[in-house]
């Protein structure tokens, strides 16, 4: 019984790290979680931007992860 929670608890960090990955909030998580086939075409086919790896990018620009940034990766700064 333990598997399918820890399973869904890591596919929702996975989802928050694609979302951060894009420059999107918590929120925009939330809506890939549950409205799955809505935003994810969204994240697709949308402006979004794919802005590196999420952990990096969270930690230098904004560190409690929560808005959205729209900067693009700058390994220099």
């Amino acid at each position: 019984m333990l598997f399918p929670c820890t399973s869904l608890i890591f596919l929702i960090w996975v989802y928050n790290l694609v979302a951060k990955s894009f420059g999107k909030s918590e929120g925009f998580t939330v809506g890939l979680v549950i409205l799955g086939p809505i935003f994810w075409p969204i994240l697709g086919f949308g402006d979004a931007v794919y802005l590196g790896p999420s952990a990096k990018e969270a930690n230098m620009n904004n560190r409690f992860g929560s808005g959205d940034y729209q900067k693009p990766f700058d390994p220099q700064a």
